[in-house]
């Protein structure tokens, strides 16, 4: 983590539980190197493709791409990196803020990919899904800070009210051909510069096997 009191949330009880119920094969710690002054913030620095075994990443402060591409090569995910800022040049701070991949189409801030060939070379990493470019604005609204979840009735994308209003409804109806819309109210994370993504973690690993005792 880049700043300092973030470092001092590291939970060892979280991950001892994790590990008691998924199949936990090893772990890859990078956090010696924050005392270098190199970060990689996790999800919000990454955006992963699990099925394609790809990873998304925008330069930052919070994003170093030689930690990037170390992690990329121990996990054998191919990263996929580019620069995208704000209007007024300042770096995005965390990719999962313009970018947010469902299952069969991505929520992406082109615009804000101003090198033309980065742009194209992140258009063609996503192949194969239905891309629906985020316009700068509605990045700024958190549109693009969403999360798919698997439901009942088949996919959710789990997102903020405020970016909810801020798809327009050729967008929402794009996104309604793959997966259901969740908006949820989530003001008081939303004034300190996130929102929906930045609550959620997923986990990708398999339960482990429950073992029945005879009796």
């Amino acid at each position: 983590m880049r700043a300092t009191s973030r470092r001092r949330e590291r939970r060892a009880d979280i991950l001892a539980a994790l590990e008691r119920r998924f199949a936990v094969t090893r772990r890859i710690d990078l956090a010696s190197h924050e005392t270098e002054g190199r970060s990689l913030e996790g999800t919000g620095a990454i955006v992963f493709d699990h099925p394609r075994r790809r990873a998304f990443a925008a330069r930052s402060g919070r994003c170093d791409e030689g930690l990037l591409r170390d992690l990329c090569a121990a996990l054998d995910y191919a990263p996929t990196i580019f620069t995208a800022t704000c209007a007024d040049g300042r770096p995005v701070y965390h990719t999962n803020v313009m970018m947010a991949l469902g299952s069969g189409y991505a929520l992406v801030g082109l615009d804000l990919v101003r090198d033309r060939d980065e742009r194209a070379a992140l258009q063609a990493a996503l192949g194969g899904r239905e891309i629906i470019p985020l316009e700068p604005c509605q990045v700024d609204d958190f549109a693009g800070n969403a999360f798919e979840l698997a439901g009942r009735a088949g996919p959710c994308l789990l997102l903020s009210t405020r970016a909810a209003a801020a798809l327009r409804p050729d967008q929402r109806s794009a996104i309604e051909q793959h997966a259901r819309l969740i908006p949820v109210a989530v003001p008081t994370i939303e004034r300190a510069g996130g929102s929906v993504r930045c609550m959620l973690a997923a986990v990708e690993l398999p339960p482990r096997p429950v073992v029945s005792v005879a009796t």
